[in-house]
Formats: structure tokens, sequence, C-alpha cells
């Protein structure tokens, strides 16, 4: 059931009303969710004010109100916290820029509120390196990184809405590469600008692991630092006739990298592949909407690490259908930590026995 209350004319709506007296231009894009306001604004009886809609699963809706359409600062947040859009409203037609979040932690500017066409900014995480361009969907058609290098707002509405001040890094232009059976990666070597930031490919310390990833400054825990793009594939399960770099996106789709394209000199647009496995990681993946790859992994510190440290994850492979390096890994760990005698004997004492074939 939901569940709303009605707070009263905010100071930002009188702003807003002598806005439009003084013929300030306002963006005509249509507002999508137009009618789930109007239901919102049925929900109590005055016609003007603020009203906050609290739904069942979590999810907000603020919303102003004046002579039954929307006027002032709308703030639309999902079940997870996520804000889905935040900008100001004047009269029922955006004024100025609008915001949203995007999985992963990243945010789109834009003014419409689809967040497409020209004049669109994605930023990272960190609020500090981005593209401004030409987006669809949130995803980049063409564009140019950009770096933050303040905020501004119009001090007329009292800075409820910040737009980003932003200077180009170099011309070097960027699109939208999304991998598909035909074709992995138009832009191979590309470098994936945010996450050089954070981390450089070297020889692993974990012997036979081949190359890993290592952290190129300190980083805090919760950074995002890496990117594992791939093609997606149905997910599958028996890992020892599959190839070692896939990893799940969910429960029906894997990523994989084709195994020819698995050395830096064929591709390094995204180096999240190379992260070793280890049974007490810095790190972890989640989803993350990228502007140039879509819906992939990343890679997130669960520690704070210092430079020069590897940067590793678990696997979490399930041990029915592991590969066997892994399950004799798991052995080991199991081992040291509960001061078990051999790695062999906990493997029998788990019902795992990988000498009978």
């Amino acid at each position: 059931m939901n569940k709303s209350a009605y707070l009263g004319e905010s100071s930002i709506q009188i702003i807003l009303d002598q806005l439009v007296k003084e013929g300030m231009e306002i963006d005509t894009t249509g507002i999508p969710w137009m009618n789930q306001l109007e239901d919102i604004r049925k929900n109590y009886e005055k016609k003007d004010g603020f009203v906050r809609s609290e739904h069942e699963d979590g999810s907000i809706f603020d919303a102003c109100f004046k002579d039954k359409k929307p006027h002032g600062v709308i703030r639309k947040m999902n079940g997870l916290g996520d804000l889905e859009f935040y900008g100001c409203i004047a009269y029922g037609k955006l004024l100025g820029v609008c915001w949203k979040s995007v999985p992963g932690g990243g945010f789109m500017i834009s003014s419409n509120v689809v967040f497409s066409g020209p004049g669109t900014i994605y930023l990272y995480p960190d609020c500090r390196l981005g593209f401004s361009g030409t987006f669809k969907d949130c995803l980049l058609v063409s564009g140019l990184l950009i770096e933050v290098t303040g905020f501004e707002s119009d001090e007329r509405l009292q800075g409820s809405i910040i737009r980003p001040v932003t200077s180009t890094i170099s011309n070097q232009e960027y699109k939208m590469d999304i991998s598909s059976s035909e074709l992995f990666s138009s832009f191979p070597l590309l470098a994936e600008p945010y996450e050089s930031i954070f981390v450089e490919v070297g020889e692993s310390r974990i012997p036979g692991a081949g190359q890993g990833l290592f952290a190129k400054v300190d980083i805090a825990f919760g950074t995002v630092i890496g990117f594992y793009n791939g093609h997606k594939v149905a997910a599958e399960h028996d890992f020892d006739t599959t190839s070692p770099y896939r990893i799940s996106l969910d429960k029906d789709i894997d990523l994989d990298i084709p195994e020819h394209l698995t050395n830096l000199d064929r591709y390094q647009a995204t180096l999240g592949h190379k992260v070793c496995h280890s049974f007490d990681p810095n790190s972890n993946t989640d989803l993350f909407l990228h502007p140039r790859f879509g819906l992939i992994r990343c890679i997130v510190t669960i520690k704070n690490i210092e430079a020069g440290s590897e940067v590793t994850i678990n696997y979490s492979y399930d041990m029915t259908t592991a590969p066997d390096w892994y399950r004799i890994a798991w052995a080991k760990h199991q081992k040291n930590v509960r001061g078990l005698p051999d790695w062999r004997m906990a493997m029998l004492k788990s019902g795992i026995n990988i000498f009978e074939k």
C-alpha cells in the first residue's frame, strides 16, 4: 500500500513562479512518468504543495505541485536507493538539468528527462572523470573524455540543482562498443580511462597464475577500480570445458573473452579479466552500466589496498562443477583456516575426490 504525506508549499515553488513570470526559457521535453505524478497528486486532498509517496518496495517519489501540475524539485528513488530522477520542474516542464544514477555508481546529467541526445554528461563513480557528448539510453553514441573542475548552480534556485563544470582532457573520440557474436570490440586497444587511474597488469604473485592485476595507487575500500567486458553467452557451469576467463553476469548470462584476445597486445579496452582468484580477496565484482560497453561487471574493493598490491577476487565457483585447480586451492585454504592436517584429507572429508576418474 502506498503512503503519501502533504508537506505544504516549498520556497522553491515561489522562486519558480517568479522565474516563469520573468520569461525564463524552459525545456519542453515531455515527462515520461507524468501519469505517475498525477496518481501521486490524487493521493492527497490539497492541489498545491509538496508530497512524498512511499511504496512497499521501498521506492520514494517526492513531488511538488502548483495548479495540479508538477512545480518544484522532483526526486524519484527506487527500492535499492538508486536515484532514478532528480530535477526541477516548472509547471510540468523541466527547468535546467536533471540527474540520475546508473548501476555501478555512475551518474547521467542531461537537459532532458530521457537522458539522450547531444550535450549529455556521464560521470564515473568518482564524479571527477566522465564523458560529454551524444547519448542514447545512457549509452555513448559519440563523445570526449572530460574532467570535472567544479560545480555551478542557479542561485535563484537556491542551489537545489547543480551542474558540473568540465574541461576536455583530449580530442580522442569515444563511442559505444557493445560486444556481439560477430565482433567482440571495435576499439580493442583503446584503454578504459577511469580504470587506467587505478590498476595495471603485471606478473601475478600467485604461483602458476600468469598475469594479474595490481593497484597503481592507494585505494580505499568501496571503490570501483576496473571493468570486466565480454561476450554475453548463456550461463555455463561446467568450467572445465569452457574458457577460464568466463564470469557470471547474472543467473542466465555469462561474460566470456575469446582466448585470442586475452593478451594485452590484442585487447586492453578493459582489464578485469586479468584479476586472479583468492579465498581471501581484497575485491569483489558487481553490475555496472558502462557508457561504452553496456551492462557488464566491475571490480570493486572490499578492503583498503596499498599501491603495488595485487588485486584479487573470489571466483566463487560451485564446488560440484568447479575446475580441479579451484578445488585443490579450496582444500589448501581449508587446511590453513581450519588447521586440517592434509589438503587431500580435507577434500575427502567434503565428499570431493578428484583422484578417481
